[in-house]
């Protein structure tokens, strides 16, 4: 970060930020990983979709680095079950397709993704946390963070 010349703008990320975390930088970089191709998965669903003339499932690079930022947010602000982290990411990937994306991919089709452990329950409550704790951020970090979308599970952010 101190040779990024926008470091300004990650002012809410410090070195040696992951410390004392219960997510460990390992456990973080296959979360990551698994989001590049959760992500390239949909890019090439995409070129079959569409090559079939239907509707468009890609998601954009802008998407996918969100949902990055809103997980590296969420986990340095909060502690995260090492049982649900991969349910974290999946949510910080939905939250960012509904932030960037003409049409977010449906809970229907993301669950799988993490091979039907978890349902859409364990979704709409980990997605509450996500954006209650990015509220809170916000206020913290006053305007540093990445953008906050509308939850889907219809729930509102008491502030």
């Amino acid at each position: 970060i101190a040779t990024c010349p926008h470091a300004d703008c990650f002012s809410w990320l410090t070195r040696g930020w992951l410390s004392g975390s219960n997510v460990t930088q390992e456990m973080r970089a296959a979360i990551v990983d698994w989001l590049v191709q959760v992500f390239s998965s949909y890019v090439e669903r995409s070129v079959l979709i569409h090559s079939l003339d239907t509707t468009d499932l890609s998601l954009s690079d802008i998407t996918l680095h969100l949902a990055v930022a809103n997980f590296d947010l969420i986990i340095c602000e909060t502690e995260v079950e090492e049982e649900e982290v991969q349910l974290l990411a999946l949510v910080c990937l939905s939250l960012a397709a509904k932030t960037e994306e003409d049409c977010p991919p449906a809970p229907e089709l993301l669950l799988p993704l993490s091979g039907d452990i978890y349902d859409k329950a364990d979704l709409a409550r980990v997605e509450k946390e996500a954006i209650k704790t990015q509220v809170e951020a916000e206020e913290e970090h006053s305007g540093a963070l990445p953008p906050l979308p509308t939850p889907a599970s219809g729930a509102t952010v008491q502030q």
